[in-house]
């Protein structure tokens, strides 16, 4: 193999190069869509290889060049991300080896493989691993990277520019890559589960669907945005609106008698463990100019839906008390972070980041929840593995009893 640091290398020419996907499949497809909308790289500039009609509609549609074979990629391109299963990487690394030459920058997106693995099978250590998420279609993915021994300082800095243009970036060991994984990639599908099943919660209290999952998504973005820019503990922030006898704490009682957070826990755990094997309403008299007017004031700070009292105590037990749900949910990760190994600081923020880009996902894409974890859970995969353990802890059933009991409490308040 060629020596780490000591074989010249041709810059990279960030204002020319080829980006170049091997693997055509979600994650890929999220990246490069990413980039384009975010206007970081003209499609003109990207490419990859697909033989499926239907998968290569999703890069063509926004003009990205999809050729017939991996090798046409691997010659046209500057910049190579890997983007397949971790089971079939080594495969075709070793297939492509003859082109990729130590010129050529290599990247890794799959999960489990070390950069040591992954130097030798390319037969060069210009290497660097990144673990995003689909999030990256809309700009906010939560991503880790690692640098190879022969990467060089404008490698790490085109990499970061890229990945930083669709999310946030996070330079950190790599013997932390699993946890890290964890939390920042398969934490957005243990986010889509907890949205669906706080809607679910306000579908039994008595709410429309396509209401509930508006509601539910827009209370994990707002807490995942208070926990990054307040800089508070999520338990702090879950303090401050858990008022004694009140609403919020009654659903967050049902939440701990589930064991919610050791679900969360056990799922970050179990991933890692993966990874190592392979309301507003309105008053009588209240006029058209009224609601306009108030709709404003509270829209400017917020998001704000009108609909009839009496869904009022089954909304506020989504839109208010749900946040400090979402609080309790981000605090879980993290700690199941730290139960990984990750330090707190990292765990926190990439958790925070997992649950606001997946909030913003639902929301922006108009996907269900459920379908967009789908998306990310691969058959015997580290995402599923973790999902599983949130199944075993009845992480769904804890979300939704803590609606119901927030609007139960509600209900006795208000007699």
């Amino acid at each position: 193999m060629a020596g780490g640091g000591e074989v010249e290398v041709k810059p990279i020419d960030k204002e020319a190069f080829n980006l170049g996907f091997i693997g055509a499949g979600n994650l890929a497809a999220s990246v490069a869509i990413g980039l384009v909308n975010q206007g970081i790289l003209p499609p003109s500039r990207i490419f990859t290889a697909h033989r499926n009609p239907e998968s290569r509609l999703d890069f063509t549609s926004v003009g990205i060049q999809v050729y017939k074979n991996n090798h046409q990629v691997a010659e046209e391109c500057d910049v190579i991300i890997f983007s397949v299963k971790p089971q079939i990487l080594k495969e075709v690394i070793l297939d492509l080896r003859p082109l990729l030459s130590q010129n050529k920058l290599l990247v890794s997106l799959a999960v489990g493989h070390k950069l040591k693995a992954l130097q030798e099978w390319a037969g060069h250590c210009r290497f660097v691993r990144v673990i995003p998420s689909t999030a990256s279609v809309i700009g906010e993915a939560a991503t880790v990277m690692h640098l190879g021994e022969a990467a060089t300082v404008n490698d790490s800095e085109l990499i970061a520019d890229l990945f930083g243009a669709v999310g946030k970036v996070w330079k950190m060991d790599e013997k932390l890559s699993d946890a890290a994984a964890a939390i920042g990639g398969a934490g957005t599908a243990f986010a889509y589960v907890a949205i669906e099943a706080m809607a679910d919660g306000g579908v039994v209290a008595g709410l429309p669907r396509e209401i509930c999952l508006s509601l539910a998504s827009q209370a994990f973005y707002g807490a995942a945005a208070m926990v990054m820019k307040t800089g508070k503990h999520p338990g702090q922030l879950k303090d401050q609106v858990a008022s004694p006898g009140g609403t919020t704490i009654a659903g967050i009682h049902e939440l701990e008698k589930g064991a919610f957070r050791a679900s969360m826990m056990n799922a970050v755990v179990a991933t890692t463990k993966r990874s190592h094997e392979m309301v507003m309403h309105l008053g009588e008299a209240a006029t058209v100019n009224d609601s306009e007017l108030i709709a404003d004031l509270f829209g400017a700070v917020g998001k704000v839906w009108k609909m009839d009292e009496k869904l009022s105590d089954a909304a506020a037990a989504i839109g208010g008390a749900g946040t400090a749900f979402a609080y309790v949910a981000i605090e879980a990760m993290a700690d199941g972070g730290v139960a990984a190994g990750l330090p707190r600081k990292i765990s926190l923020s990439l958790a925070s980041q997992a649950f606001y880009g997946a909030a913003a996902m639902v929301m922006k894409t108009g996907k269900h929840p459920g379908q967009l974890k789908d998306q990310v859970a691969s058959p015997g995969g580290t995402t599923i593995a973790g999902i599983h353990e949130l199944e075993k802890g009845a992480f769904r059933a804890s979300m939704m009893n803590a609606v119901v009991a927030t609007t139960k409490r509600s209900h006795e308040m208000g007699q």
